[in-house]
């Protein structure tokens, strides 16, 4: 990997950061795969994919390596933001997982929606007058999808969600974002308010008939 870390800008691997939970569970299949020597379908390998597996997992195990190292020193940098409350853009998809709840706060109106990610992920605009071989210059929102409640016919159902963070400049509060984890509390509270509304709004749907 020496050729990789001497020939790699420092932003071009700061790109790949958000995908580090993606390459941990990479590895983890790759080295099951070749302990059980077969795929997740229950189909065996033979003597030839074997080997393809085993060398996919010493060059990805290789990749990973030296991508964990590079993110030790920003691990640093998001611990010590955290204690204090903040975060920066370059590391917001640390904060978004699968399956957090977030509230989040929509347009003028103030009005707060409770949602559960499924999946993040950092939008790039890049510059036309840019060479595909450069480093990203402009960087879009991040985006975050999931689901939500919606009540619909006359019931609550699940529905697709979709929610930009707009980039922004030096560290900010977390407690700040657009977005932020939903507290145990608040769970309580979005479940009672639904609650309410669907008695309320079955009983004028009864007065309507």
């Amino acid at each position: 990997m020496e050729s990789l870390a001497g020939s790699t800008p420092t932003a071009r691997v700061q790109a790949l950061f958000p995908y580090l939970p993606t390459f941990r569970e990479r590895a983890t299949e790759l080295e099951a795969q070749v302990q059980r020597q077969s795929v997740p379908n229950g189909r065996e390998l033979d003597d030839e994919a074997l080997a393809a597996r085993k060398l996919e997992y010493e060059y990805f195990g290789s990749f990973l390596e030296f991508l964990e190292e590079e993110y030790v020193p920003w691990q640093k940098k998001l611990d010590s933001l955290h204690a204090q409350g903040m975060i920066v853009f370059e590391l917001i998809w640390a904060l978004f997982q699968p399956g957090m709840k977030v509230r989040v706060l929509h347009g003028p109106s103030g009005e707060h929606t409770a949602a559960r990610i499924i999946r993040g992920e950092q939008v790039e605009h890049l510059n036309e007058r840019v060479s595909r071989n450069s480093i990203p210059q402009i960087w879009g929102p991040f985006r975050l999808y999931g689901e939500t409640v919606d009540w619909k016919e006359n019931k609550y159902t699940h529905t697709p969600w979709k929610f930009e963070i707009s980039r922004f400049k030096g560290p900010r509060m977390i407690s700040a974002l657009p977005a932020v984890e939903l507290t145990a509390e608040e769970m309580i509270e979005f479940q009672e308010r639904g609650q309410q509304f669907a008695i309320f709004a079955k009983e004028q749907h009864v007065e309507r008939a």
